[in-house]
């Protein structure tokens, strides 16, 4: 069950450091807009919701949506760096 409340931003196409500043540009638009989130993991590429909550389907809406467009919003990004 534990599982199901974290997310792994797929890294192979990107250095560890890369992955991790993307996770962590993902959480820091969450945490803006009042989604609280944390990075785990051993390459700080994981998001985690914290603390972790055990929720009706109803109430997981608003955290789904908000990740959906803080995730654009550093896609959008990402497709402009310059590597």
């Amino acid at each position: 069950m534990k599982a199901q409340g974290v997310l792994e931003a797929p890294a192979p196409a990107f250095s560890a450091e890369r992955a991790a500043e993307l996770a962590r540009q993902v959480a820091d638009g969450m945490r803006e807009a009042g989604v609280l989130i944390g990075i785990d993991g051993p390459a700080a590429n994981v998001l985690k919701i914290r603390p972790p909550l055990a929720i009706q389907e109803a109430y997981a809406a608003r955290p789904s949506r908000t990740l959906r467009a803080r995730r654009r919003e550093v896609d959008q990004r990402e497709l402009r760096f310059k590597w």
